[in-house]
């Protein structure tokens, strides 16, 4: 394929199915850049202790138990908690991948809240080695995440699916997991293909579903719908094998022709990997264009100089696309509502785990706070501005960017805040030494065993 021919528009014209699946199967896991890596044991860390503090929460709780409830037959695969619970791998993914995307506390584009479940829960089934779980997890990330980019390529300059009201989670995450299980399974070039094409028929996902219980159901669907097509695929069912580009297909149906563009996949794929330049992860609870806001509140909190009740009113120019919830009535729509994310920042000079607890939910100074603030137009300068008005006649404003943590020291920190929740502090540590050395494990019954509380 020459150079003009990876860039056509043409998307017909290009065999990204097979490209992506040959890609996830035909890679050497010693020729996966050790920066790929290591990138991949940070999301590893940080998605495995976000789900263990969802756990912790309702929704944690709803989604084992119907883990426990449909899949118990096949007890073989572990489930995130405190709960000592194993299910069938299918269930065990959709649980893992609902809770590591509950909280919108999880990095790396919301990739490993599909792709780590199910490799997680194939790799305990089939007793792969850590070196095979993460390699799976870093090359199925790698085809995921060029996917998005070519069904995404207007997203900047806001248009093309997402803002007509997709969510890339529930469109690419079947795909995802579908490749990364391939791998793990040694399936062939052609099942592979055929199960890319059974995992779209589990592809869905509206942006409306933010701030509901769904919203992170697509992740765990997803996770399911990938294991589901591998494990039919491997038997001989069939599924279209060129449904990624084909007319009628996944592109075509989601993205139009101006908003597509093959050369993430044609030309980008692996040169170099997404995941050679750490993606970071978050430092908030709280869907991403919510962190600016949520940074500048704490700043002014911290620079003090006023009391909360000589705030006359608050005006902020955030977007109301992804925060789209008026109202925090509860732990899904808190993440998503920017009036609360403010109001409960300047409250408590902070934004993690403890603000988006019932009681902090339902913290009458956060919610009178939350009645004074306005959202203004976009302001010129990066990031989101929050302005103060006090009774005094002061104004007081902050305006922050929301910032990605990379340090690693600050990722274990976290990990370890979030686990905390659940384990005993040797388990903590142990699981920050298994995953640090995951391809030393011969297998990742350890890992999985401390995870689950075991």
């Amino acid at each position: 394929m020459t150079t003009r021919d990876a860039a056509s528009p043409d998307i017909h014209a290009h065999p990204l199915t097979r490209l992506m699946a040959a890609f996830v199967l035909e890679t050497q896991a010693s020729d996966i850049p050790a920066a790929a890596m290591l990138s991949g044991r940070q999301l590893i860390l940080d998605t495995i202790g976000v789900s263990l503090l969802a756990s912790t929460h309702r929704i944690g709780k709803l989604i084992s138990a119907q883990a426990k409830a449909l899949g118990g037959h096949a007890p073989v695969a572990s489930v995130f908690g405190g709960g000592d619970l194993r299910v069938a791998p299918g269930f065990a993914a959709q649980a893992n991948g609902t809770m590591a995307n509950a909280l919108d506390y999880d990095g790396g584009g919301h990739l490993p809240t599909h792709i780590l479940p199910a490799v997680l829960a194939v790799a305990e089934e089939t007793g792969a080695s850590g070196r095979d779980a993460l390699a799976a997890f870093v090359l199925a990330y790698e085809a995921a995440g060029r996917l998005t980019k070519v069904i995404d390529a207007k997203r900047e300059q806001h248009e093309g699916p997402t803002y007509r009201g997709w969510w890339h989670v529930g469109l690419i995450g079947p795909l995802a997991a579908a490749l990364a299980v391939c791998r793990l399974k040694n399936a062939t070039l052609e099942q592979t293909l055929s199960a890319i094409g059974i995992s779209t028929a589990s592809s869905a996902g509206f942006r409306r579903s933010m701030g509901t219980m769904t919203k992170s159901l697509h992740s765990g669907n997803a996770a399911r719908g990938g294991i589901e097509a591998a494990m039919l695929a491997m038997s001989g069912f069939t599924g279209d094998p060129e449904i990624v580009e084909a007319p009628l297909g996944f592109v075509a149906t989601i993205a139009l022709p101006d908003e597509r563009d093959p050369t993430p996949v044609t030309v980008k794929m692996g040169r170099p990997y997404l995941l050679e330049k750490s993606p970071g992860v978050k430092q908030y609870p709280a869907v991403t264009p919510g962190h600016g806001i949520i940074t500048a509140s704490i700043r002014l909190a911290r620079e003090g100089g006023f009391a909360i009740d000589d705030i006359v009113a608050i005006e902020s120019d955030y977007r109301t696309f992804s925060l789209s919830r008026m109202e925090a009535r509860d732990e899904e729509e808190a993440g998503f509502c920017p009036q609360f994310l403010i109001a409960a920042s300047l409250v408590h000079g902070a934004f993690g785990p403890s603000q988006i607890k019932p009681v902090a939910i339902a913290d009458l100074r956060v919610q009178a706070l939350s009645k004074r603030v306005s959202q203004i137009p976009k302001s010129p300068g990066d990031g989101n501005v929050v302005t103060l008005r006090l009774r005094d006649g002061r104004t007081l404003s902050a305006r922050a960017r929301g910032e990605r943590a990379f340090d690693a020291a600050y990722i274990e920190t976290k990990f370890r805040d979030c686990a905390s929740h659940v384990l005993k502090s040797g388990a903590v540590s142990a699981l920050v030494e298994i995953v640090d050395g995951l391809e030393r494990e011969a297998s990742i019954d350890r890992l999985m065993t401390l995870s689950r509380g075991g």
